[in-house]
């Protein structure tokens, strides 16, 4: 069934006040400290960030979306799958603000 970018940015920004409802999957956490992205920065994505990508729905019923922000002066990507009762954050990028 199809749900409008803006419902799921809601959702998100809301789940996210409190980070019982957010996993961070391995692979995020690897990229994380690679990057060096703190917790803080994931989170302030979360619930401020922007959906940049049309969401779509995986093969599990999860929806699919990639948000932004920039934070402290650098631009924060984080792919994160919606699930039906927490967020799932599967990767993280950033980029120097130009």
């Amino acid at each position: 069934m199809p749900i409008s970018p803006q419902v799921l940015e809601d959702q998100v920004h809301e789940w996210a006040k409190t980070s019982e409802k957010v996993l961070l999957v391995k692979h995020a956490e690897e990229r994380q400290d690679e990057r060096r992205i703190s917790s803080r920065e994931i989170f302030e994505v979360l619930r401020k960030g922007k959906i940049s990508e049309e969401p779509y729905q995986d093969s599990y019923g999860d929806w699919r979306i990639r948000m932004h922000h920039v934070v402290a002066g650098r631009r924060i990507d984080i792919a994160v799958a919606v699930k039906k009762d927490k967020l799932a954050v599967i990767t993280v990028m950033g980029k120097e603000k130009s």
